[in-house]
């Protein structure tokens, strides 16, 4: 059995507002190593990495803060109007944000003993980089739910929230490609006991592969 056999790597996503964060920030605490794709786009993008670079050339220098860091809300009111303009943006971005999780993840097998590896992005169905993964968990949570939830957290408008949903794989596409779905529709306590069953299946899943390495 090598190294990378004692680890679990698994794919965590969900569309807007479906609370994907919350089950990550769950599983983390309860003791799985975790990857936040949105954390690691602000990294990718910062001021003078090539990605950064690229976007500016394409969409020139109004989207840069006067420190010249990326003024992520004004892109977003520029792409999240075009299909066309919004996948533009993703062919620039996944490639250097899906090699920057592979390099987080190696670094994770390299150093620790074992243990469970969990990435969160909501795109990784639709880019195709879910298949890089043992299991795929999904979080799922009505419309209406999703996005009461991001006018409480005051993070977008309804007009911009069903801008970005029109964008994301139905949640009934989704759950062909996952093993796991976790149902968002009620209160913290209920998506508590849903995160803490589905870290006890990737336990299980983990003590199997490895397992099955050792046969």
């Amino acid at each position: 059995m090598t190294q990378k056999d004692r680890f679990l790597k698994v794919g965590l996503t969900g569309s807007i507002g479906s609370g994907k964060s919350e089950v990550r920030r769950m599983l983390e605490q309860m003791g799985a190593l975790t990857l936040d794709a949105d954390h690691i786009s602000r990294e990718i993008t910062a001021p003078g990495t090539e990605a950064l670079e690229k976007i500016v050339e394409v969409w020139g220098e109004k989207i840069l803060n006067k420190d010249g860091g990326l003024n992520r809300g004004r892109l977003a009111e520029i792409v999240f109007d075009s299909e066309e303009e919004t996948e533009r943006l993703n062919s620039i971005l996944h490639p250097y944000i899906i090699e920057r999780e592979n390099e987080l993840i190696e670094n994770i097998e390299s150093t620790a003993r074992s243990g469970i590896i969990v990435v969160e992005a909501a795109l990784m169905i639709e880019a195709g980089s879910w298949e890089r993964f043992d299991k795929i968990a999904l979080v799922a949570a009505d419309k209406k739910t999703r996005k009461n939830r991001m006018k409480e957290a005051k993070e977008i408008d309804d007009e911009m929230f069903n801008s970005i949903a029109s964008r994301q794989m139905p949640d009934a596409e989704k759950i062909k490609y996952a093993d796991y779905l976790i149902e968002n529709n009620d209160s913290i306590e209920d998506l508590m006991a849903k995160t803490q069953w589905l870290y006890y299946k990737l336990c299980t899943d983990l003590e199997e592969k490895a397992g099955r390495k050792n046969v």
